[in-house]
């Protein structure tokens, strides 16, 4: 193609590579670490890219944002141009550079552009010139066969954070469903702060609150601290990660998990599902064994067959009756975005385990550990601890899980009273009442008076939603 500002590659590891590293100094190794998954991710069948289009000077506003706090203060000089990299199925190159040479010809509009390639946008990548933290935004579609809306199935990925985004060439406006995901730059923002970035990508789409970029947040997050510096920036603790979801107009929803003597392990899986299922984010601050803290941001989950009844110890603190069940006890395994290695990321849940104490004497036990994307050098599994849950969520929703999930436990009291012998499993989550009335208008197997009245009576913005069922 004459024009320079665009050009077009195979999807292949090679170029891809090529692509990720051209002009910028990284070393193999950093690359192995932190870019490999990016490129597995899209050549899985289940994405399936066949071809790339890059975009030369691209001016990416969360980058610049960064690049004039800090970047253009630095004596090394950095361009602000970024490179957009884009990402289509079942096209090759050749094909894509003849369709666009054949659009800047006159001979097909914008309409006809997204008619013929609309549907096999993958979603895009930012490549920020940077001298190891190339991958800036990144908003890729998830898995196929993932249920992102409607009712879970079993054993199947329930995706639920996702929104649109439009990434718009020579005019043409790609549409893609996903969450943005940011590398961590070591610099401008600690792994939390990558977390918090993609959390806020969601919160803004549903609550209308703007998104702070990388820089913004650290800002937020440190403008109390008096003992460090808060860039270059040495990491987040979980009140400066609090104060930063409270500087931009959310509540922070937290819970502590590590404490054994609590006990918690289903409740951290029904706690985020309540919120994961209405496509609110989960941030997880977890202990990476043998390295330190870390926070991942969960996007999705996948149930088993059967849940977990809770144990004497939960159901004492928690003040539940006995065999008092949850459908968000039944998850077995977590997709997140990990800014240490991609989006989407799959970890196995394992309910059961023991670590010891930072003296390495006491064993203590915890519930539960995440298993599958972090490996050591023998490709090893290095399990992720749970330590604290925390959720942005709109200030106004003002009742918390705890104390929905103690109305269910009376509930499920009475229930069991009336009907002796019967088997419930409570489904209990979040929801916007724009999102229960459209499901209500499609329940033909309501009575149409109750309906009515359903449709018509006058809710919050946003509900707890607590559904029993029995296979009696």
């Amino acid at each position: 193609m004459a024009d320079q500002t665009l050009s077009f590659l195979e999807f292949t590891e090679f170029n891809l590579k090529g692509v990720l590293l051209e002009s910028f100094e990284t070393t193999t190794a950093e690359f192995n670490d932190r870019h490999s998954y990016l490129i597995d991710y899209l050549s899985n069948s289940e994405v399936g890219a066949k071809s790339i289009l890059i975009e030369h000077e691209y001016v990416d506003g969360d980058f610049l944002d960064d690049y004039a706090h800090y970047y253009v203060k630095c004596k090394k000089p950095y361009s602000r141009f970024c490179k957009r990299a884009s990402f289509f199925k079942d096209v090759n190159a050749t094909e894509l550079e003849a369709q666009f040479a054949s659009y800047l010809a006159g001979k097909a509009d914008a309409d006809e552009m997204i008619s013929a390639l609309g549907e096999k946008y993958l979603g895009f990548t930012i490549i920020k010139p940077l001298p190891t933290t190339v991958i800036g935004k990144t908003s890729i579609v998830p898995y196929r066969n993932s249920k992102v809306r409607g009712e879970d199935e079993t054993g199947q990925r329930s995706i639920r954070c996702l929104r649109p985004y439009t990434a718009t060439i020579l005019g043409i406006p790609f549409k893609v469903e996903s969450l943005a995901y940011i590398e961590q730059d070591r610099v401008i923002a600690a792994c939390a702060t990558s977390a918090l970035w993609s959390a806020f990508q969601k919160t803004a789409y549903e609550f209308g609150y703007r998104i702070p970029t990388l820089y913004q947040i650290t800002d937020l997050a440190t403008m109390y601290s008096t003992t460090n510096r808060p860039i270059p920036s040495s990491g987040l603790e979980d009140p400066q990660i609090c104060q930063a979801i409270k500087g931009i107009g959310l509540e922070p929803e937290y819970l502590e998990i590590l404490d054994p003597a609590r006990n918690y392990k289903n409740l951290l899986l029904a706690n985020s599902y309540a919120y994961l299922r209405s496509g609110l984010p989960v941030i997880f601050l977890v202990l990476v064994t043998g390295m330190g803290g870390h926070a991942i941001t969960v996007t999705g989950y996948r149930l088993r067959e059967k849940g977990q009844i809770f144990n004497e110890v939960e159901l004492a603190n928690l003040k539940l009756p006995k065999g008092f069940k949850l459908k968000g006890s039944r998850i077995e395994a977590f997709y997140s975005h990990d800014d240490q290695i991609g989006p989407f990321c799959k970890d196995m849940v394992e309910l059961a385990h023991e670590i010891r104490d930072e003296g390495g004497a006491q064993v203590v036990k915890c519930f539960p550990q995440l298993v599958g994307t972090w490996k050591d050098g023998q490709k090893q599994n290095i399990p992720l601890v749970p330590d604290v849950m925390v959720v942005p969520v709109y200030h106004k929703i003002r009742v918390p899980f705890s104390t929905v999930l103690k109305h269910a436990g009376r509930m499920d009291g009475i229930l069991k009273a009336h009907y002796p012998g019967i088997d419930i499993e409570w489904d209990i989550f979040l929801s916007s009442v724009n999102a229960y009335k459209n499901e209500m208008s499609r329940r033909h197997d309501v009575p149409t008076d109750i309906r009515k009245i359903l449709l018509e009576s006058s809710h919050p913005r946003f509900i707890w939603r607590l559904r029993a069922f029995s296979s009696d």
